[in-house]
């Protein structure tokens, strides 16, 4: 496929799109490496050197996949979609103002309108600003459809340390009480949410 792709950029002196299949195909490898890495870590996950092995591969992931969406949006810039999974591939590889301000340029797209919501969530929250990050989880939790599952027990959870770590238990145990009335196993949530409610009673008491 390679080899097609190559003589077809030559004969059509680098036309965008064969260039473009031609970079995600180079990642291809990448990608092969990591599903191997991941299901030998899932037999044997305490394997130190497997671990630093997956974590170089998803960091050369990332940042040939934001190449390839940078492409995209450059030469079209009303693509949102390639504009959503160039904004997932900043946070990713740490760029994370230039993220915000990419994943802001989406709140309106309904298509994409609810992991906005939740990826600004983690932006503002890697950048310790819990007040902007509680504002986009909430509204998140507003928007996220039936099948966001995973991604509302995820804004749960964040919500919960959040609101924890801001000096708001009571408001943490609530959040915690809706998602392990959704999944008591998430995480560490259950041991939060007594670490938690012990403290309020201590409070409560004293």
């Amino acid at each position: 496929a390679r080899e097609v792709l190559t003589e077809g950029l030559i004969a059509t002196h680098n036309h965008f799109d064969i260039a473009l299949e031609l970079a995600d195909l180079d990642i291809e490898p990448f990608r092969r490496d990591l599903a191997l890495a991941e299901a030998k870590l899932r037999r044997d996950p305490d394997q130190p050197e497997l671990q630093q092995i997956r974590q170089r591969l998803v960091k050369e992931i990332d940042s040939r996949e934001l190449d390839y969406y940078r492409r995209r949006v450059d030469r079209f810039p009303t693509d949102t979609t390639a504009r959503f999974e160039m904004s997932l591939r900043l946070m990713r590889v740490g760029q994370i103002d230039e993220a915000i301000r990419e994943l802001q340029s989406l709140r309106t797209d309904p298509r994409h309108q609810s992991k906005v919501l939740v990826y600004l969530g983690f932006c503002f929250r890697s950048r310790n600003n819990w007040r902007l990050a509680q504002r986009n989880f909430e509204e998140a939790l507003q928007h996220l459809g039936p099948n966001d599952d995973e991604l509302r027990k995820e804004v749960l959870y964040q919500l919960s340390q959040g609101y924890a770590e801001s000096g708001d238990l009571a408001r943490a145990v609530d959040l915690a009480c809706e998602l392990a009335n959704l999944d008591f196993g998430y995480k560490n949530i259950s041991a939060l949410m007594d670490q938690w409610q012990a403290t309020l009673q201590k409070v409560k008491t004293t």
